[in-house]
């Protein structure tokens, strides 16, 4: 049979490969279009052979305040859709300005341009297939120079290679490799045109599929434009288009559309350390003493599957890591204001002894196997395992009560999520579920979905490679329908699980960690230790927090296996710009595989420990500054990172720069990612002024820039425009952001700078909804620095204070000579320096200004004249008659002088008349 379809499946591709549909019934709207689609005869897909094209489709366009929302499907054949997902609650506008919609009938395509422009949001090319398991759909893109971003989870180049395949679909691919699938299903795009035009879109499917990218030839007559063509094996259309303009205006209508990022903890900025080997829990408490006694900061202490009894979830090992002992532990952490996040694993051992699992099976929440009716067996790190069905509601409370149980075991204070694409070594159990069960069956099994079971192997594999492999059974039944359907989205599930069971702790805010192996793009970004010193070893096998659209309502993401090498450290920046793009702005820790050497910071000695020690610091100085981005990101969907493509698009040089990265809009970080390297090549795009982060000296020049990059420095660069907060790192954020306030006034051109101070309790899951904070607006203009309370709900913020602001790129204004000088600063009390070389004024503030109440701080120039005297022209005058005068003595002189000397002239000899009396010879004439 098998045999008859391949064959069958080839005569239909070799007779006809593209179907084409024609729209009728149609209605009309502002933005709107319904109709019908109808298979045109004698056309079909690549797969009519093994599954008839559908003859009739529905069509339905309409304006959704975030742009166009297009959807094709059968009327008369349910099939898959991602529910749950989509949380915008605003009707379709019923009048539409944001696109253009035009289409053609027979064929049918599409077109959807910004209003009264030629720039394209969406143009199908004839030729739609729409197969059971099979859907094609091919558009042009805006032009061949365009730079398209995102289609992950993936490792590899920030701007997509426009002659590839990108794969979309949850795999373990151990090691990260570059631009292949990987644990995330992210269909999310932006595509940034060379004029700085950007749209992107989601399309909301979570089949497997591929997204084929094809360049275009601008010098080809016609012009041959770029293409973008979706395979999905299985679902339907559902596609969300996002106008733009601007970058971020992309990034926020996704978010707008799949809800807005969680709100992680304050804490969750701070240091954390992990690694896969720590053989013991002494082993753990003596890494928390040596961070302490190389005076490093250490938030959160994490441990992976080494604290387990035979990697159990919800045990501990008695032997090495008594229950007793680590809870004493973790409470020890607590009293020094650190945090402790264990590992869980979604699979649960399949043995008879174990409760979690006997649980489950009672209440019948695991993933049953299709063949049998009975719960399906794989294996991961505890041998055998189920796996818990999170499409159930009812797997929901099972995981709240075993969460809170292991909670009483050792006060977690967050969840780290790993090998949940989901991930399985083998799907050849060693012995059948009631062996392992002891007999223990479901009460009553699952009823398999409405749906038809799909075939298996699909006709079109995404990637080339079996659905099941390093995973299992498309054909496994959940709740929710067939894994086939529901295979990408059971991270998503499991993290919307864990989000509730986070509810037994007292503070309510949700810590699921990032999945970041290295430490991410944050300000504490250094350079690995020398090659003798540097693991070159994978740092972890087991992946991390799968997740898919939306997931970012509810957790965050870590990027998966990498290497200690400069080219992984590369990767981890562009990783963390794409979660951006998908709605998860935070990621990050560091971490270590079994086995290699240790790479806590201060186990490499000196000079690198000191590195690492200055590099951390530093990003807890930024804490505050990197809280209100986080802030903002939940509040409007931001990005917390950037790429400089994102923050300026209109300049093309930056569409491809992946190597550098913005905080916010604020900092550019230029790291050196080659071994070796003392000097970095840098961007600092035009038309902004630049400081140097540490020293405040305006850069000289912009464009292409060579600077200096030893190992110990991250060259950093302040962007004009910008007012950033500082304080005195410490050893927790706690600590941290009691400490002074110091306003860093970066002055753009204008001499204008703004930013803006958030400060909450850190915890609280609703402060930002229960207006329980206290927000500063920071604005300097006019010679000026104003704080002004835009809310005050914090009361402790009145406690904070503001002692110093080093204001760059002050000088005189221009209708003051350049040596004008700095005079007074208010208030009164106020102390400064002003350093006019480079333009940088520094203010004292004594004691300081409380946080929660509004400040001006004031500075003044003055230039003093010379005293007034004769004018200077009559001094010119003076001084030339005097010199002539001078001259003119001199030259009588010399007459005179000369006369003497002639014959009959005066002698030159001195009369001298004699003394009567005397007998001295009167004088001859000479």
């Amino acid at each position: 049979m098998t045999r008859l379809w391949l064959f069958l499946s080839l005569l239909a591709v070799g007779l006809c490969s593209t179907a084409q549909y024609r729209l009728k019934d149609i209605v009309t709207g502002s933005g709107s279009l319904q109709g019908t689609l109808e298979l045109i005869n004698g056309t079909c897909g690549p797969y009519a052979g093994q599954m008839p094209d559908v003859a009739t489709l529905r069509l339905r366009v309409e304006c959704l305040p975030t742009g166009p929302h297009i959807r094709i499907d059968d009327p008369a054949r349910r099939r898959y859709e991602v529910a749950n997902i989509s949380v915008l609650n605003e009707a379709p506008l019923s009048t539409c300005t944001l696109y253009d919609l035009t289409y053609t009938e027979e064929p049918f395509t599409l077109t959807l341009t910004r209003p009264g422009t030629s720039h394209l949001l969406w143009k199908s090319l004839p030729g739609l297939v729409f197969e059971d398991q099979y859907i094609e759909w091919t558009t042009i893109l805006g032009s061949p120079e365009t730079a398209i971003y995102g289609l992950g989870e993936r490792v590899g180049p920030l701007r997509l290679d426009m002659n590839h395949t990108y794969t979309i679909f949850t795999r373990d691919n151990g090691g990260t490799p570059p631009d292949v699938n990987l644990n995330g299903a992210h269909p999310v795009w932006m595509d940034l045109q060379a004029d700085g035009q950007a749209h992107g879109g989601m399309m909301l499917n979570s089949n497997g599929m591929d997204v084929v990218l094809t360049p275009g030839d601008a010098s080809h007559v016609p012009v041959v434009p770029a293409t973008m063509q979706w395979r999905l094996t299985g679902g339907i259309v559902d596609l969300y288009l996002y106008p733009g303009p601007s970058p971020h205006d992309v990034v926020r209508q996704h978010t707008r559309i799949v809800g807005l990022p969680v709100l992680m903890p304050l804490w969750g900025l701070g240091w954390h350390q992990c690694r896969w080997g720590y053989k013991s829990l002494d082993e753990v408490k003596a890494v928390v003493e040596g961070y302490r006694s190389a005076n490093i900061p250490l938030e959160v202490q994490w441990t992976d599957i080494d604290y387990m009894d035979a990697h159990k979830d919800f045990t501990f090992d008695p032997a090495q890591f008594p229950q007793a002992a680590f809870a004493a532990f973790v409470e020890e952490l607590h009293t020094r204001g650190q945090k402790w996040v264990p590992i869980i694993d979604p699979a649960i051992k399949a043995e008879a002894s174990h409760e979690p699992f006997m649980d489950g099976v009672r209440g019948n929440l695991f993933v049953q196997d299709q063949a049998t009716g009975l719960p399906l067996v794989g294996a991961v790190w505890p041998g055998n395992t189920t796996f818990p069905d999170f499409s159930n509601p009812a797997t929901h409370a099972y995981w709240t009560k075993w969460m809170r149980a292991f909670h009483e075991m050792a006060a977690w204070d967050g969840i780290w999520i790993d090998m949940n694409e989901p991930d399985s070594f083998t799907d050849v159990p060693v012995g059948t579920f009631l062996e392992l069960s002891g007999g223990a069956r479901p009460d009553q099994p699952l009823a398999e979905p409405e749906l038809p079971m799909p075939r298996d192997p699909p006709p079109y594999l995404p990637g080339g490679r079996p659905l099941a492999e390093h995973s299992i059974s498309p054909r496994a039944v959940q709740l929710a329908g067939w894994h086939y359907d529901l295979h990408s989205l059971y991270g998503h599930h499991e993290a919307v699980a864990t989000n509730a069971a986070l509810a037994v702790r007292t503070a309510p805010r949700p810590t699921l960690p990032p999945r970041a192996a290295q430490t991410a793009p944050h300000l504490g970004l250094t350079r690995p230790p020398p090659p003798l010193l540097s693991s070159t070893a994978p740092l972890r096998l087991p992946l991390g927090l799968r997740n898919v659209n939306s997931s970012g309502r509810y957790t965050m993401h870590w990027l998966g296996d990498n290497y200690s090498t400069f080219v992984s450290m590369k990767y981890s920046i562009q990783g963390i710009i794409n979660f951006q793009q998908y709605g998860m702005p935070f990621g990050r820790r560091d971490h270590n595989e079994i086995g290699k050497i240790s790479q806590e910071p201060y186990v490499f000695g000196e000079p690198y420990t000191a590195i690492m020690r200055r590099h951390i610091n530093l990003r807890y100085s930024l804490i505050s500054f990197y809280y209100t981005l986080l802030v903002d990101s939940h509040r409007t969907g931001t990005p917390l990172f950037n790429a400089l493509a994102w923050v300026f698009p209109h300049d093309p040089l930056t569409h491809d720069i992946d190597t550098q990265f913005m905080v916010g809009t604020a900092i550019l970080a230029s790291p050196a990612l080659e071994q070796g390297a003392t000097t970095v090549s840098a961007y600092l795009p035009a038309d902004t002024r630049w400081y140097d982060f540490y020293t405040g000296v305006e850069a000289p020049a912009t464009g292409r820039v060579t600077l200096a990059a030893p190992l110990e420095t991250l060259p950093l660069h302040l962007a004009g425009g910008h007012v950033v907060p500082l304080q005195e790192p410490a050893m927790t954020v706690a600590a941290t952001v009691a400490q002074p306030v110091r306003l860093l006034v970066a002055l753009d051109s204008a001499r204008h700078a703004q930013g803006t101070l958030y400060m909450d309790d850190g915890v609280s899951a609703d402060s930002v909804q229960q207006a329980a904070y206290t927000e500063v607006l920071l604005t300097a203009e006019n010679e000026t620095l104003a704080a002004t309370i835009v809310h005050h709900g914090f009361p402790a913020a009145c406690e904070r204070m503001l002692r110093n602001v080093t204001v760059l790129g002050l000088h005189p204004p221009a209708d003051m000579p350049r040596d004008a000088t700095i005079v007074e600063v208010s208030p009164a009390s106020a102390t400064y320096q002003y350093d006019s070389a480079n333009g940088i004024l520094t203010i004292g503030l004594g004691a300081g200004l409380s946080l929660c109440q509004e400040a001006h701080i004031s500075w003044h120039f003055t230039h003093t004249a010379p005293a007034q005297g004769f004018p200077w022209w009559i001094i010119v005058i003076a001084v030339v008659v005097c010199v002539v005068g001078v001259l003119l003595l001199w030259l009588v002189y010399r007459a005179k002088t000369h006369k003497r000397r002639q014959p009959g002239g005066y002698s030159s000899v001195p009369q001298v008349e004699p003394t009567p009396g005397s007998d001295a010879p009167a004088p001859s004439a000479v």
